[in-house]
């Protein structure tokens, strides 16, 4: 994953909300962290997860890109 190059300590995750149902659930996190020049990274995150037989089918990760980018271009 290209961001964990840019990002000096990892990422501090807090979730904020997980809502479940038939086969779905559905994730709200932040992440916060420094970028290697210094750079404050706090994004939020939704992710969506479907579940099949106590296995996840798939994942669909919304963010805000565009902050993800600032921090590659540090």
């Amino acid at each position: 994953m290209p961001s964990i190059v840019a990002i000096q300590n990892g990422v501090a995750i807090t979730v904020n909300d997980i809502v479940t149902g038939d086969g779905i659930a559905v994730v709200q996190f932040n992440g916060k962290a420094n970028g290697r020049t210094g750079m404050p990274y706090n994004n939020e995150y939704v992710h969506v997860l479907r579940y099949r037989d106590d296995k996840i089918c798939s994942i669909t990760e919304f963010l805000d890109t565009n902050l993800f980018y600032k921090l590659l271009e540090q």
